[in-house]
């Protein structure tokens, strides 16, 4: 998934016009360095992760790391169809999984897929324990220099058949511990607001994670996708369960934790994961909040463990939802003081101007990958789009749905943002603190 050199540097210029012009607006009437430094961080990183994206986002070397992998996939009460897409879409990969356990973690419905190949091997646990220690169960049983990696993939996840052949590549870098994938919503279509988090992967991976591989960062890794070297979890493997015990929740973000504190993380951009979103707010929420629980219970080891510079967008993170309230609060108070809403619309008119201008390098980045049955060639449309792909009808259809839920969706993802992603960070912070050990999503 590569967007074209000359596109992306059009949508590059667009954007520093636009991020430029808005701050040299709004500079002289903010008076506020603060709010203003915060503003120009943000676009800063912005800009830092589209150039890299397009530009420096080079494919790894044709060296593959040498040594086995084997897959670990917690099933709970999923949807047979979509584990079953999970597990075709693993034995498909042009870098081939030697082994691939499938482990049904209690769920309701016993798990029943073909086990007749010599790759899969079904792990029945009698009760639902968690996605840790399902891991666990599986890294304890095996040799511990059996599988030099470790896959972790949701049992809704379909990989594109070069995934793991491009983690392998950048693990031929003896430094890299561990890789995390571009994510997208196989259920875009679902839905508003499948469409709506769609847009928030793209932006978190696209133009957050790209910023992050700029510096040489990495804050974690996605639960649909993620690439280990074995011997750093074995290696971890008790302190993990300690403290997933204690935090549930947290398995995919400690694991990133410790393979970078023995060597470095990396977002391959080519590796490209679908996964199903929730398709309801009470279900999103509760994810949500998982996931931002992860963040608040790790955050203190992250900073101990890693330092100031390789947590700064943990820490982003964390000063975001503690200064967001505070300049609403200055908006709305300078406005009524001075008689004049012109801080609280100019403030509005940023947010929705950087997101439409975002959202566009997001959607023509989306459109490069098209859908998930044209790409992987499952479902009715067996026409693989790759390559020099061939521009149908259908084709630029896509693009033109593409565009028009661009200019619906980008307004409304500030409102998601605003008033749901950052009160998920205070309600996550409030249930780490009272020692809530849910995990919440199904």
């Amino acid at each position: 998934m590569r967007i074209n050199k000359v596109v992306g540097a059009i949508l590059i210029v667009i954007c520093v016009i636009v991020y430029g012009t808005i701050l040299y607006i709004a500079r002289p009437h903010l008076g506020n360095l603060f709010v203003f430094a915060i503003w120009a961080v943000g676009l800063g990183l912005s800009v830092l992760g589209m150039f890299n994206y397009v530009f420096h986002r080079k494919p790894p070397g044709d060296v593959r790391a040498e040594g086995k992998t084997m897959c670990i996939i917690p099933v709970y009460n999923e949807d047979p169809a979509l584990l079953d897409g999970c597990i075709q879409s693993l034995l498909l990969q042009t870098a081939p999984i030697d082994k691939i356990f499938v482990v049904d973690d209690g769920s309701k419905v016993p798990v029943n897929i073909d086990t007749s190949s010599e790759k899969i091997e079904l792990v029945r646990l009698e009760k639902n324990r968690g996605k840790h220690i399902a891991q666990a169960i599986v890294l304890k049983a095996i040799g511990p220099d059996e599988y030099t990696f470790l896959l972790t993939v949701d049992s809704d996840s379909i990989l594109a058949p070069t995934v793991v052949d491009y983690f392998l590549k950048e693990m031929h870098d003896p430094r890299v511990k561990a890789c995390t994938a571009t994510v997208f919503a196989s259920n875009y279509s679902q839905n508003f607001l499948t469409k709506v988090q769609d847009f928030d992967y793209g932006f978190s991976t696209s133009i957050a994670r790209s910023a992050q591989r700029a510096l040489g960062l990495l804050d974690t890794t996605t639960g649909a996708c993620a690439f280990y070297r074995t011997a750093v979890l074995n290696f971890h493997l008790d302190d993990y369960l300690r403290h997933t015990e204690k935090h549930p929740y947290a398995d995919d973000r400690r694991m990133a934790l410790y393979s970078l504190m023995e060597g470095i993380g990396r977002y391959v951009p080519e590796a490209v994961v679908y996964t199903e979103v929730p398709e309801n707010l009470k279900v999103l929420w509760r994810q949500r909040v998982r996931w931002a629980q992860s963040l608040w219970s790790d955050f203190p080891y992250y900073v101990v463990n890693l330092g100031f510079k390789r947590s700064i967008f943990l820490i982003q993170s964390v000063l975001i939802s503690a200064v967001f309230p505070i300049i609403i609060l200055m908006l709305l108070y300078f406005s009524m003081l001075l008689d004049t809403a012109f801080w609280l619309y100019t403030y509005i008119g940023f947010v929705i101007v950087t997101t439409y201008v975002a959202a566009l390098f997001y959607t023509v980045s989306r459109y490069e990958v098209i859908s998930v049955n044209d790409v992987f060639g499952f479902g009715p449309n067996k026409k693989r789009i790759r390559g020099k792909r061939r521009r149908s009808f259908e084709h630029r259809l896509v693009l033109l749905r593409r565009l028009i839920d661009w200019v619906i969706i980008s307004p409304f993802y500030v409102i998601f943002t605003h008033f749901f992603l950052i009160p998920v960070l205070y309600v996550a912070l409030f249930k780490v603190l009272r020692g809530s050990k849910t995990w919440g999503t199904r």
